[in-house]
């Protein structure tokens, strides 16, 4: 897996999508993100946390803090961020609506626009990068696109979360 946030025009999106496309990607899915940003309202071991939901994993609820990523079912949403509430204050929302698409060795590679407040704040690409046309199909749409260097990727969806933090540092 690996993870690109670049801040760019909100129009990139649609560039993309046609690269995509013209490269026999097939769109897949409609895909939404929320990544929400806490502070500590007290004193606490850990300095910063963040929650993850998806779409495309409606089961899933990612916590990330310092010490690590906590993987819990969408059912705890409520209670979490009740719990939450006690010692921590979101600090800030980041949404993404973008596009899942699928490519021919079956690997995902996820795009979207990240909004804070409403605002653009810039693009997110997530690509199984385990595979080995959807590697390729990131590295030639990150040289078209001037996006920089496709980093190293990672293994598991623990690590893939700790990634997001990009969106919001």
């Amino acid at each position: 897996m690996s993870v690109l946030y670049i801040q760019s025009s909100i129009t990139l999106i649609t560039d993309i999508q046609d690269f995509l496309v013209n490269n026999d990607a097939k769109f897949k899915e409609v895909w939404n993100t929320e990544l929400k940003l806490y502070r500590p309202l007290v004193s606490l071991p850990s300095k910063s946390l963040f929650t993850i939901f998806e779409s495309s994993n409606p089961n899933r609820v990612y916590i990330v803090t310092d010490s690590g990523v906590t993987l819990a079912g969408t059912e705890m949403r409520p209670i979490i961020e009740t719990r939450l509430k006690k010692t921590w204050m979101t600090r800030q929302t980041f949404r993404g609506r973008g596009y899942v698409y699928e490519c021919e060795d079956n690997g995902l590679l996820r795009i979207c626009n990240v909004t804070v407040q409403g605002g653009y704040k810039g693009l997110l690409i997530d690509a199984d990068t385990n595979f080995p046309s959807t590697k390729r199909l990131l590295k030639e749409l990150a040289d078209k696109f001037g996006l920089g260097n496709v980093p190293e990727p990672v293994d598991g969806e623990s690590e893939r979360a700790r990634l997001y933090e990009i969106v919001y540092k």
